[in-house]
């Protein structure tokens, strides 16, 4: 866990101040272009000479402890700045390095090192000196000079050889949130904690929005909207990889910048929002090299939840997101039917960022205090139940960023609402319904991170106020157990992925699978994301990378399960 600590990243290769370089050039030049006299001596005696570590993609080195101790009358209180210089003259690893004085007069040296590194070996120094004061550079002492010591790290490169994919019977594909049109989060693969092995890695770059990438994980193939690969066309709007290794089957440019995206067999749907930010446009493109086969303009809210599919449509939240709409997959630009979900109260905002859920013949929405259901045949609704919601706020769009889970034909687990940033925890509430009963079961206050996961009776769900993810009855809401977050993380991060045995989770620092008979960890992975799983069984993992050397950017993990 990278500790943050409120001093200045000191450095003297990095963009020095103007007028401490043109000190730093005139001592230069009074040297005849080496600051340092003949008998100079070290300002420090360093504990150790090198720091070595190994790391896998995406993950960071444990942060290595050292000791500068001030040598040759050097006064203690002149802390050592530092500064890096990587061997090939570039990439810079190096996150941060915390100086403590200690009591004994040393100084401790905490060298952190960046998450931002692709597979490779790197190696270089760091430069100790004196630390630039606002625009002055403090002078060396007289006859002093800087010490260094070298760094090797390791990242693991991808494998050479991957086993064949495997299909998981009677799994579909993963379409974002809740993962399937029932949004259990639920891929029926049993999962080899001893097996578990990285597959492949990509680096990524927004185009749209920088939000966490969403996959679409189908036929074989992943699909990115809004995302290109690091070395790719800045326009790019869109990404597919092989999942076999991660090679890219095609990144290129839509006809809008794209949020979201569906598969439609040999197809695949995107849709982005307009200029307004109100509506959303859509194209179709084939699967293999994005030529465009259809579009529609300005057809449907441009809600930040999932759309989804089922009996032969698409149903999206109507503009404004107040209706529900269903769209012919064979003629996008004209509705099937749409109907009202809710009326606003006089004077009050609309809601808005609520998703769909579809299950056999019926489509779910929970928005306004009610968990609805209409036919996907003709929209009439069949299903009214009310369920604690959260009221629309006056004159303003409230936004509820949530969908339907469906734990069975005749239960559906529903959150008031959740924020949509990673580690924003908000007051809400998790509700399980009857559906055939027509009543809500039971409701428990939290502050729920996401949508749950559910299978076999139990719903799964993450609860920041509690610092657990919680694993409670479907039947009566009972807390049958929960795994603490450990000392380190600080929140829990979207999307889990449930499968047979295990239950997949990330918080802002590792991913786990917790064991389902012993509710302990049993697989980790330094670092937390966004998580899928494709009908192949291939867990995948989205998570950000970078920090003070290096910009934010994205990788794209993907391992094998069994």
């Amino acid at each position: 866990m990278r500790r943050i600590r409120s001093r200045p990243r000191a450095a003297w290769g990095g963009a020095m101040p103007v007028a401490a370089s043109m000190m730093a050039t005139a001592m230069m030049a009074g040297c005849g272009g080496n600051p340092f006299e003949p008998d100079q001596v070290d300002m420090f005696a360093l504990s150790q000479s090198s720091v070595s570590c190994g790391a896998e993609p995406g993950t960071t080195c444990a942060e290595v402890t050292l000791y500068a101790t001030p040598i040759n009358d050097m006064p203690k209180e002149v802390r050592p700045g530092w500064t890096e210089h990587p061997s090939d003259g570039k990439t810079l690893v190096i996150d941060h390095v915390y100086r403590n004085l200690q009591a004994d007069g040393r100084w401790q040296l905490s060298v952190g090192f960046s998450n931002a590194m692709k597979p490779g070996l790197y190696s270089g120094t760091i430069e100790l000196g004196t630390d630039p004061v606002g625009d002055i550079l403090a002078p060396l002492p007289g006859k002093r000079k800087t010490v260094s010591f070298s760094y090797r790290v390791e990242v693991t490169a991808d494998p050479a050889t991957r086993p064949a994919l495997q299909a998981v019977a009677g799994a579909g594909d993963w379409t974002g949130a809740g993962g399937t049109a029932t949004r259990d989060g639920r891929v029926a693969v049993t999962v080899d904690p001893t097996k578990i092995k990285r597959r492949w890695t990509r680096a990524l770059l927004p185009v749209a929005a920088s939000i966490a990438p969403t996959p679409l994980l189908s036929a074989g193939q992943v699909v990115l909207a809004g995302w290109r690969l690091e070395d790719a066309n800045p326009l790019s709007g869109a990404t597919v990889l092989n999942e076999t290794d991660g090679t890219a089957v095609w990144s290129g440019a839509l006809p809008m910048k794209p949020d979201r995206v569906l598969g439609l067999g040999d197809r695949l749907l995107f849709s982005g929002a307009t200029a307004d930010g109100l509506l959303s446009d859509l194209a179709v493109v084939a699967r293999g090299d994005a030529t465009v086969v259809g579009q529609a303009t300005g057809v449907a809210d441009a809600s930040e939840e999932g759309w989804t599919l089922g009996a032969g449509n698409l149903f999206v939240t109507g503009a404004g997101g107040g209706s529900v709409t269903a769209r012919g997959l064979s003629d996008l630009k004209t509705p099937r039917w749409s109907t009202s979900a809710y009326n606003p109260p006089l004077g009050y905002g609309g809601f808005i960022s609520w998703g769909l859920t579809v299950s056999g013949s019926t489509v779910y929405a929970n928005v306004g205090g009610h968990l609805l259901g209409f036919s996907t045949g003709d929209g009439s609704r069949v299903v009214d139940i009310a369920v604690p919601g959260k009221g629309p706020r006056l004159l303003l769009n409230t936004p509820l960023s949530q969908s339907p889970v469906l734990i069975d034909a005749s239960t559906a687990a529903v959150v008031t609402h959740r924020g949509t940033k990673a580690g924003e925890a908000v007051d809400n509430q998790l509700s399980v319904v009857d559906l055939a009963g027509g009543v809500t079961r039971w409701t428990a206050a939290g502050q729920f991170m996401d949508l749950p996961v559910a299978g076999n009776g139990v719903v799964y769900a993450s609860n920041q106020k509690t610092r657990a993810v919680e694993a409670r009855s479907a039947a009566d809401g009972s807390l049958l157990w929960s795994w603490p977050m450990e000392t380190a993380d600080q929140y829990l991060q979207r999307q889990m992925v449930l499968t047979n045995g295990h239950l997949f989770v990330s918080t802002d620092r590792q991913t786990v699978a917790l064991d389902l008979a012993t509710h302990q960890p049993v697989w980790r992975y330094g670092a937390g994301g966004v998580l899928g799983m494709s009908a192949n069984g291939t867990l995948t993992l989205a998570m950000s990378r970078g920090g003070n050397a290096t910009p934010v950017t994205w990788l794209f993990v993907a391992f094998d399960v069994r």
